[in-house]
């Protein structure tokens, strides 16, 4: 799988449905093998039934699993870790359909060597990352919800991280990005 979608949840079961479809009409319009994880936070409510009635009914493999931790950050951690993907994606808005031609520049920014993307203005932020280097961010500070941007600072560890970073939500003006390189 190239790319999925991390998408933590909790007592969601009013509207993970179209967050659902949502999702998945986006990623089947990118045209790469991709996924979603839904990550229940200890929802007391049918969220999980209903992200396993949806999964059962859509093209896109769609996977759920639990998080005992508390918190956003955890439960993205948790789909970071479980996923198998290349790049997993974090959005912060449910208006997905918009998004889809930033979504693909963002992975083949990604495929030409940078480790992170960031997209939008707040409110709209697109974050996209290397499976892997969101391990390894996460693994030091939890970001707090999907508007992150993640925070390169400068120790060995994030050594040669190059991160690509704009506050338009135009996927053309990612070309003038913000470059860390080693």
């Amino acid at each position: 799988m190239d790319l999925e979608l991390i998408l933590p949840v909790r007592n969601g079961e009013d509207g993970v449905r179209e967050q659902l479809a949502a999702a998945t009409t986006w990623l089947l319009a990118l045209g790469v093998a991709a996924g979603v994880a839904v990550v229940d936070r200890g929802s007391s409510d049918r969220t999980v039934e209903a992200v396993d009635e949806f999964a059962a009914q859509t093209l896109v493999p769609v996977r759920i699993l639990g998080c005992s931790a508390s918190g956003w950050g955890a439960a993205a951690l948790r789909g970071v870790r479980t996923s198998r993907a290349r790049f997993v994606v974090f959005t912060e808005t449910p208006d997905l359909a918009d998004r889809i031609r930033e979504l693909d520049h963002a992975v083949r920014v990604l495929d030409s060597g940078q480790h992170i993307v960031c997209l939008g203005p707040a409110g709209r932020r697109l974050t996209v990352l290397q499976r892997g280097v969101a391990e390894l961010l996460f693994s030091d500070e939890l970001p707090d919800d999907a508007g992150f941007v993640p925070r390169l600072r400068d120790i060995p560890r994030y050594a040669g991280i190059r991160m690509a970073a704009h506050g338009s939500s135009r996927a053309t003006a990612v070309d003038a990005t913000l470059v860390r390189s080693r």
